[in-house]
């Protein structure tokens, strides 16, 4: 696969490749003047929108109540009739249902909206579809609703817009706003940290030893605690911390902000999710805040205007730019994932067998990830527990599906 800002040369004379860097982010360089800023964002939004609105063929926009989505929405108002402006969104049951939110904002900007629920029988039929979908090894559950929201989206637009990217430019995640304190933290003299290793106290220790250490592996460090991590993918997340570390003017914050720009979180996951599960539908997705422009209005975005040191405010630039664009309590609400409550699902009678033979499975192919399994979440209901669950379903299917 290539990477960001690469692109694949075959020679037909000489039969060989050439993988080149075409693109890299510019170094983080941020910029006091938080006006300045506000003013530009909104304009590069409305540019970056309404670039993306020109097609020949029907353009609607996702819709998930979230800030993102939301603001992408907002843009999309100024720019056509809203009644002529169809918008997709999709509910679930239960405490992950997001869809309050979202006729708050169908309400607020009058467009033409379409609402479907994803229901266990839904996720039922779905399920071979998704294992061809996603030919590989595959474990985000948020691919079942996004296949259902294009399939619903196909039936009135060609192209759609998303909120993706939002996270990644302003600074959404909770791994940012760890990484702010962490920076803090650094400035602190090195007996006062060690001292602090010497607490009794996870956390408190936890945050000393990486303050202590090489700070470009801050999520190194935090994702090794998170779950079982062969030898391969400790080298490929060092290697890519990096260089997220030489792009980020030596901030913790913003080196792990641009990790999952470039390498983690959209590549590899979410573009890979809506790439394959909008095409299955011959539906075309595009991303407002994906503009090369947005990710180098990011490196001019101090850090303190993304994520807070206190109250784990996120994305603030963001909100302050949507402020006046979308409804107020979309720009104060908490964040939310678009996740399906799938783990409930795959407990009852009907999927007990797929999980006896995935931990057969899992023992076959390697008795360390299997004992480690056994140890630290078979049986449990912790949130780690309740994800890797979620993936040794998915992972079993797909291998009977395309490796037995």
């Amino acid at each position: 696969k290539l990477e960001a800002g690469h692109n694949l040369i075959f020679n037909l004379k000489t039969g060989e490749l050439q993988n080149t860097q075409y693109y890299n982010l510019p170094a983080f360089k941020p910029e006091s003047n938080t006006k300045k800023l506000i003013e530009e964002g909104r304009k590069l939004l409305q540019s970056a929108t309404e670039l993306r609105m020109r097609s020949d063929v029907p353009v609607g926009a996702f819709l998930s109540g979230g800030l993102d989505s939301s603001s992408t929405v907002g843009a999309m108002a100024t720019l056509t009739d809203q009644t002529k402006l169809h918008t997709f969104s999709i509910g679930f049951e239960g405490p992950y249902d997001e869809t309050s939110y979202i006729n708050l904002v169908k309400d607020f900007f009058k467009t033409n909206h379409h609402h479907s629920y994803f229901k266990e029988e839904n996720f039922q039929k779905l399920l071979d579809t998704f294992i061809d979908m996603y030919d590989e090894p595959y474990g985000s559950p948020s691919g079942f609703p996004t296949y259902e929201v294009s399939k619903l989206a196909r039936k009135y637009v060609t192209v759609s817009l998303s909120g993706d990217g939002g996270d990644e430019v302003f600074g959404g995640y909770n791994a940012h706003y760890i990484g702010r304190k962490i920076d803090v933290l650094r400035k602190f003299p090195a007996p006062l940290l060690t001292l602090l290793t010497c607490i009794p106290i996870r956390k408190l220790q936890t945050a000393g030893r990486i303050a202590l250490g090489n700070p470009a592996l801050f999520r190194y460090h935090a994702q090794m605690r998170s779950g079982y991590t062969p030898e391969i993918f400790k080298t490929w997340t060092q290697e890519k911390l990096q260089k997220a570390w030489e792009l980020s003017g030596g901030s913790v914050a913003e080196a792990s902000r641009i990790f999952d720009l470039l390498y983690f979180t959209l590549p590899d996951d979410f573009l890979m999710k809506v790439d394959r599960a909008s095409m299955q539908h011959a539906l075309e997705v595009r991303s407002p805040f994906m503009d090369y422009r947005f990710m180098e209005f990011a490196q001019r975005i101090p850090t303190e205007q993304k994520v807070s040191l206190f109250g784990s405010k996120q994305k603030i630039l963001l909100q302050k730019v949507a402020r006046g664009v979308v409804p107020l309590e979309i720009i104060t609400r908490k964040k939310q994932g678009f996740t399906p409550p799938i783990e409930t699902w795959i407990t009852n009678e009907t999927y007990g067998p797929v999980i006896e033979r995935g931990m057969i499975l899992l023992q076959k192919i390697s008795p360390t990830i299997f004992e480690h399994y056994q140890k630290n979440y078979a049986g449990k209901s912790d949130k780690y527990s309740r994800i890797y669950l979620i993936r040794l379903f998915l992972f079993t299917l797909w291998y009977e599906r395309w490796i037995k």
